[in-house]
């Protein structure tokens, strides 16, 4: 890393202010700042102290500890020192906790070092400062959006094969990665990167650019940006550009003119007779005009009647005599308002010493925003709950009405009144009333998704936003939920008050387009719902009720419907790709329902997830392949790999791992067994049960990952894993059809799996043309309709075995 330069200006060394209540650390510090050269003008214990130190000393930076004595700590000491006295603070703490690092960093320090720290350490951030603080004076116009980014850094280089995996990497990359060459060498390319791999397909001869980012194990992530291509021959080049610095393929002039323009704060330059030159689009918002009408006028054009003459005058005087003014003032827009500004004015000069800019610098004032900011919340939130009222919640139906349009998704209202809330309230009074009606917005607020809206309509009556609806048990779960929540009963001052919910639902867009239709239907339905006793819910559509209603039936009989053996197992084959023989067997369950017919596992995994006895069906579901598994071996037939997923045959991961630790199940079994899960699966398993890897090797069980390359797995993590092999889900292999880019992603699952000496299987494969591109993409096997019909033990077994 190149050494800082030294803050250098004509006159004696920079002058520095200790705040530290700690005498002995306070002293360390100073013996470690004269050391270096500095000149430390006083030491201070307090923010008190510090203001009045400030008001009769020159300073040139502040070294503030977070934590000192008096009313003020050293954040709102800080704050003061750089808006009265525009000297820059650089902070020192013992302390790293969230809250403090977040208060630090709003407010905006020139500096931050954690106790303890060296002495080089510490004249690293002072000399960063300094120089910071000093190129608001010193700098052009150009230099000044020049400087505005970090130094301009070359790109990272990674070379690798058609695979994917790391064959050559440049200094660079070490750089922006943090990552020894070595550690590169062997990896997929996209590993130190937040990427999913689908997006990095290419095509040859062509150039795929993709934004994202590098997150180390400690400090900010990196964004880059990387350019991916393949050369001739089939190797892979990836150039990671660092985007801290520079915008892809721009020339350095456009890409500073962007940052300048992307500053959030006001920025205007003017030449010295004060004319402007140029503005960013921050200005313009600010001002009311557009860069051509401020071009070449005089910075005049902002004043205001406020401030008069002599304030101007002042200000241009000590603007060119101290390089430097800071203050409120009041700018006059276009459309004659006038608005206070924080501003931050600058005289730039050239190698002569000669002014030869000015820049301006102005930023909203945050007491006002916050101001704001309260108000609007206090319009739009009820009083009494602190829920959204009926116009936040307008708002919001609004814009997920918007979004459902856009995307062709679905969303829920929920129209709720309270049951027995007018008898409550009238017979103990009002305030019983809202305090029941505070703690039902407090459940309601911890019983839906986090992404949903409930907001309190009036009186007793609540409305609930649900949005990203799949399937009708996303709604019916939610509403099962509220239900529950607000049938257990409520002790306020001794007494148990219970109420229940009547709820109706409206669904976008079966039930209506706009929110007056949705809300009304929704009104109609929770009204129908009161009328056949409260307590429930009942949908608009008759449809979804008969569906509702349907799972009702699933629900109330799971338990029934073990116990009579109505859930069976059936077995799907997974078939080569090059000889069509079976290598495996997915394990799937199925209820043989007395109403409703043969049902697969998708028809009731959602219910059976709800209910006490999902474990038990696990248990089902083991004891009856292990003991189909056994009827095989014991007629001398091969055993096939048995996959077992949380989906087809409703196998909980947790519940798993229960079953595993049965002493009374033959672990012999086991070395046939795969587990299946997607990798956010695997890593949930990982991180939530530590020992479980060791259980799968201490039993013999194998690994699959479905869908491998989406991050939350490295290469090394699946090699460690007791792999047997690696599948890709039939979604995407059915978009391959019409998609070369998703050939090339399966391509690099192809790769990943040979790579780990796996097998790929292709789930979803219904064609003989589809089986052909297969053979032609060298997928190793697959399933589906195609490799034919999910059968019984005894089929399966004389069919394939």
């Amino acid at each position: 890393m190149k050494s800082i330069a030294r803050y250098s200006h004509s006159g004696p060394p920079p002058r520095l202010l200790v705040v530290e209540d700690d005498r002995i650390v306070a002293l360390d510090i100073q013996k470690k700042l004269q050391g270096l050269g500095y000149q430390v003008v006083a030491v201070t214990e307090s923010g008190a102290d510090t203001l009045e130190c400030m008001k009769s000393k020159s300073v040139d930076l502040v070294i503030m500890d977070v934590r000192i004595r008096g009313d003020m700590d050293g954040i709102d000491t800080a704050l003061i020192v750089q808006k009265d006295f525009g000297v820059p603070v650089v902070y020192i703490t013992g302390h790293a906790d969230s809250p403090t690092l977040n208060r630090i960093q709003d407010s905006q320090p020139f500096g931050f070092l954690l106790k303890p720290f060296g002495e080089r350490e510490l004249d690293t951030v002072i000399q960063i400062a300094l120089n910071r603080h000093n190129l608001e004076q010193e700098l052009s116009a150009s230099e000044f959006r020049n400087r505005l980014l970090f130094e301009l850094a070359s790109d990272g280089i990674l070379l690798a094969d058609h695979t994917g995996i790391v064959k050559r990497a440049n200094s660079r990359i070490s750089d922006l990665t943090g990552l020894a060459k070595t550690e590169l060498l062997g990896r997929f390319f996209w590993e130190p990167f937040e990427v999913d791999t689908e997006s990095l397909a290419v095509d040859r001869g062509k150039v795929r650019f993709v934004e994202t980012e590098h997150k180390p194990a400690e400090g900010p992530a990196t964004p880059v940006e990387l350019s991916i291509s393949v050369l001739p021959g089939g190797m892979i080049q990836v150039l990671v550009r660092d985007l801290r610095n520079q915008k892809k393929g721009q020339e350095q002039t456009q890409l500073l003119a962007r940052v300048f323009d992307s500053i959030v704060e006001g920025v205007f330059v003017a030449d010295r007779s004060r004319n402007l030159t140029t503005v960013n689009r921050a200005f313009m918002a600010i001002s009311g005009y557009d860069l051509t009408e401020l071009q070449g006028r005089n910075v005049s054009l902002f004043r205001s009647p406020l401030h008069s003459r002599s304030f101007y005058s002042n200000l241009w005087r000590d603007l060119e005599r101290q390089g430097k003014w800071e203050g409120e003032l009041v700018l006059r827009k276009k459309n004659g308002e006038e608005e206070e500004q924080w501003a931050s004015l600058s005289a730039i000069r050239d190698d002569n010493g000669q002014i030869s800019h000015f820049v301006g610098i102005f930023i909203d004032l945050t007491e006002r925003k916050r101001y704001e900011d309260r108000l609007y919340y206090l319009a739009h939130h009820d009083s009494l709950t602190d829920l959204p009222n009926r116009s936040l919640f307008g708002q919001r139906l609004d814009r997920a009405l918007n979004r459902a349009r856009r995307s062709g998704q679905r969303f829920a209202i929920f129209f709720l009144d309270l049951d027995k809330f007018k008898s409550i309230n009238d017979t103990y009074g009002h305030d019983a009333g809202d305090r029941l009606l505070c703690e039902t917005a407090d459940r309601l607020r911890r019983t839906l998704r986090k992404g949903d809206t409930v907001s309190r309509f009036g009186g007793d009556e609540f409305n609930i936003l649900v949005e990203d609806i799949r399937e009708l048990e996303d709604v019916t779960i939610v509403a099962d939920k509220v239900v529950h929540s607000l049938s257990e009963p409520i002790a306020l001052d001794g007494r148990s008050y219970s109420i229940s919910p009547s709820i109706g639902i409206s669904i976008f867009p079966e039930d209506g387009t706009s929110a007056e239709e949705l809300l009304r239907t929704a009104d109609k339905s929770m009204y129908r719902a009161k009328g056949e006793g409260g307590a429930g819910y009942r949908f608009a559509s008759k449809k979804l009720n008969l569906r509702s209603l349907e799972r009702e039936l699933l629900y109330s009989g799971l338990e029934q419907g073990l116990e009579k053996e109505q859930f069976i197992i059936r077995y799907s084959p997974v078939l080569s790709v090059s000889d069509g023989t079976c290598i495996g067997a997915q394990v799937g369950l199925f209820w043989n329902h007395p109403e409703l017919g043969l049902l697969s596992s998708n028809r009731f995994q959602k219910v059976l997830e709800e209910s006490p006895a999902a474990v038990r069906f696990s248990d089902h579901t083991m004891e009856r392949m292990l003991s189909d598994m056994q009827s095989w071996k014991t007629s001398g037939l091969a055993l096939p790999m048995m996959l077992l997923s949380s989906g087809s045959a409703c196998l909980h991961p947790d519940a798993m791992m229960q079953i595993l630790e049965r002493d009374d199940l033959d672990p012999s079994y086991f070395l046939n067994v795969a587990m299946e899960m997607e990798e956010r699966g695997w890593r949930t398993l990982v991180d939530t049960h530590p020992h479980c890897l060791d259980i799968l090797e201490r039993k013999g069980m194998q690994v699959a990952v479905r869908d491998p390359g989406t991050g939350y797995l490295s290469l090394q993590e699946l090699n460690r894993l007791p792999l047997s092999l690696l599948k890709v889900g039939a979604e995407r292999v059915h978009r391959m059809e019409e998609n070369p880019l998703e050939r090339s992603v399966f391509q690099i699952t192809v790769g990943m799996a040979h790579s780990l000496k796996v097998p790929l299987v292709a789930e979803g494969v219904h064609s003989e043309n589809m089986l052909n591109l297969l053979q032609e993409l060298e997928c190793d096997a697959y399933q589906g309709s195609l490799s034919g019909p999910p059968l019984n033990a005894e089929d399966f077994a004389h069919q394939f075995l």
